[in-house]
């Protein structure tokens, strides 16, 4: 089985993509000081030729005289995911059309149109559980009774499944998260995270369909503590991370069925190695 190495340092020609943001960060910061420093007259004109002799990139006089009064300086760290952009997605066009087969839970942010509502009638008829967020109107699955669950949220059954209306939209991403989790239920979960809302963990498997390998991409600015079940009963967890290599050995907790543990931290990306006896 060949996993893919994510950890592979940057040629020594360039600097990583961390590297290279907090140096034009850090520049941006140093020419403001450079100005500041100038125009108190704390550089001198024998300072800035001794400068320029030295180096060819100290501050020089600009071509143009200056127009800019001020300047605001805007580092955005992050950005919408391609999945909330018009972005092409050949995968989504492959899929156009097909019906959803083998999904558990079904969360549906848009308004349903017609063909909508029936693609979610069948689904939840055929034993799944579909989460309409935001949902107001009226649909065909509303004709059974309703059970209220709670303030925001009513459930109808429909077949062998049922559909889950929430009248407001997500306003807490993590809670929302740790309602789904709480739905698709312990058994049916191949792995949890939890304080993971921005973490990726793809598991791998290997011929005997047992997982053993993990792999972790953290895409928020700061690092992370994780907790982290897998299915599965593992006697060494070992962690590998691109900052101090392989490996570190983590503490594996194991009962009814899985295997807990706990990640200390993750800044960019992890791999975690499963080993059992």
């Amino acid at each position: 089985m060949k996993i893919p190495h994510l950890f592979a340092d940057p040629h020594a020609t360039f600097c990583s993509r961390r590297d290279f943001l907090q140096r034009t960060g850090s520049g941006a910061g140093l020419l403001g000081l450079a100005t500041l420093l100038g125009d108190s007259g704390l550089l001198g004109s024998s300072a800035h030729a001794a400068a320029g002799a030295i180096n060819p990139l100290a501050p020089k006089e600009s071509h143009f005289p200056a127009k800019a009064k001020s300047v605001i300086w805007l580092f955005m760290n992050g950005g919408p995911s391609q999945v909330d952009t018009w972005d092409y997605k050949p995968e989504l066009m492959k899929r156009d059309g097909q019906e959803l087969k083998g999904f558990d839970i079904v969360i549906v942010f848009a308004k349903p149109d017609a063909e909508t509502v029936e693609r979610i009638k069948n689904l939840a008829t055929g034993g799944a559980t579909v989460v309409a967020v935001d949902a107001h109107g009226k649909y065909s699955w509303q004709s059974s009774q309703p059970v209220q669950l709670n303030e925001h949220t009513t459930s109808y059954s429909v077949g062998n499944g049922k559909v889950l209306e929430l009248a407001a939209p997500v306003s807490d991403p993590e809670t929302f998260a740790q309602d789904i989790r709480r739905l698709l239920g312990k058994r049916n979960a191949l792995l949890s995270l939890w304080n993971g809302l921005t973490t990726i963990a793809v598991p791998y498997k290997d011929r005997g369909a047992r997982m053993t390998l993990l792999e972790l991409v953290n895409y928020a600015g700061d690092p992370l503590r994780l907790q982290v079940q897998v299915k599965g009963s593992f006697t060494m967890i070992r962690y590998e991370t691109p900052e101090h290599g392989c490996c570190e050995s983590l503490e594996p907790v194991r009962h009814d069925g899985f295997t807990e543990f706990v990640i200390p931290e993750i800044r960019i990306a992890g791999r975690v190695h499963l080993e059992s006896q």
